[in-house]
């Protein structure tokens, strides 16, 4: 066999473009409006890409979503740069004056991009959204920091950032370069929300002649106040310290043939289909994934845990593997996690679909959401309902009913 020579190939590739590109022009002229959903990511080695994806009703009344273009993207992530790339190609495609909406994730630049192309209404990516609700609630990626002068105790940093620069995060792009974030140019929703300071400087209690003279009553609603966000902390610290083990014994297991081997026994002996898997902070949903196959592998795991003494381990083995060792209250917070993100998997299943329009039962997702975390049932652990305490404030911040968004996922609705 004699592969083709690399020019031959691509002459073809050439070809087939241009022949795909004209038939997609003219299914695209009987299209009358057309829906578009950008994309804009960079990858491990920092080349950034642009993808744009169409969804309209083609001449059958049936639904159709088709990747518009896609390209290495080598310029600097301005918004105005963006906005002309997007504008030019959609005018190559004939479909400049059929764009109705664009629905982009929250990064300063690409907001602004297509906030400077008239008649077009920018829509939020809900989904994206949910995820930093979730990241962000929760705590799921918060760093720790070790307090000065001890080894075991440690505490969440107050300024640590959602750590987003990862491969696939599609709203990497702004942080290219410190021109782009002087310009205003970075996002603030990977930012993580930490209004601690803030709230802080609205609890103090003066106690002064030229100030409010507060009853006793206005002080124990702030003493109780005080008391619960220092309680959601420590929930939160406990679902971060929780997390933590969780990775970094997946991790260990993953890495370890000795591991590997009599897990994989004991998955075919306790009949456990699944295979552990290790979250990722970008992909929607992972964490929950993560932890449901982690429970399923709950009695692999401790089988585990009983007969690493027999298992040809090194010491610096043993030892890492008996520091990741969950404890029975490390379980019940996995539970519970498992149970108040479900609600959430599910919604981002819905509002990913692709054979029908998402964005009429956006607000419905959203208020079925905010009403399961106001819900307390009758049996609910205390760490329950700190969990969806976290939630609830940080669904407010991200999907706040006064937002000019929200509003359009109103009128969307009729």
């Amino acid at each position: 066999y004699h592969p083709p020579h690399r020019n031959q190939v691509q002459r073809e590739l050439k070809r087939l473009h241009g022949v795909h590109m004209s038939r997609l022009k003219q299914t695209l002229k009987n299209v009358t409006n057309v829906a578009l959903t950008s994309d804009f990511w960079s990858d491990r080695r920092n080349n950034s890409y642009l993808c744009l994806t169409g969804h309209y009703m083609d001449t059958d009344v049936s639904m159709k979503s088709t990747v518009l273009h896609f390209q290495s993207y080598s310029q600097r992530h301005f918004a105005q740069n963006i906005a002309a790339e997007v504008n030019t190609r959609l005018r190559e495609l004939g479909i400049d004056k059929k764009i109705t909406s664009v629905t982009c994730d929250g990064a300063q630049n690409m907001q602004n991009a297509f906030d400077t192309i008239d008649q077009i209404d920018r829509l939020w990516c809900v989904a994206h959204r949910l995820h930093l609700t979730i990241c962000n609630g929760l705590g799921l990626w918060k760093k720790f920091k070790k307090q000065h002068g001890e080894s075991d105790k440690m505490d969440i940093a107050d300024n640590d950032l959602l750590d987003i620069q990862t491969p696939f995060d599609e709203s990497q792009s702004q942080n290219t370069s410190n021109d782009d974030m002087e310009l205003s140019e970075a996002s603030e929703d990977e930012e993580d929300i930490d209004d601690d300071e803030d709230e802080e400087n609205l609890d103090l209690i003066f106690d002064s002649w030229d100030e409010q003279v507060l009853t006793a009553e206005d002080v124990n609603i702030e003493i109780e106040d005080d008391n619960n966000e220092e309680q959601i902390e420590i929930t939160k610290r406990k679902v971060v310290e929780t997390m933590q083990k969780c990775r970094s014994l997946i991790k260990i297991v993953r890495r370890s043939q000795i591991f590997t081997l009599f897990i994989n026994d004991e998955k075919n002996r306790l009949n456990v289909p699944r295979r552990l898997i290790v979250d990722c902070i970008t992909r929607w949903n992972s964490t929950y994934l993560a932890l449901k196959a982690l429970l399923e592998h709950k009695q692999v795991l401790i089988n585990l845990f009983d007969n690493k003494c027999q298992l040809k381990l090194s010491t610096k083995q043993k030892e890492k593997l008996t520091a990741s060792q969950l404890s029975s209250d490390e379980w019940t917070i996995i539970i519970h996690l498992i149970e108040i993100l479900e609600p959430f998997q599910l919604a981002t299943e819905l509002l990913s679909g692709s054979q029908y329009p998402t964005i009429g039962i956006c607000l419905f997702v959203l208020r079925n959401l905010k009403d399961f975390l106001k819900t307390e049932s009758d049996n609910e652990s205390y760490t329950m309902t700190r969990l969806k305490s976290c939630l609830a404030k940080s669904m407010n911040h991200y999907f706040n009913d006064k937002d000019e968004q929200h509003l359009l996922l109103i009128v969307s609705v009729f």
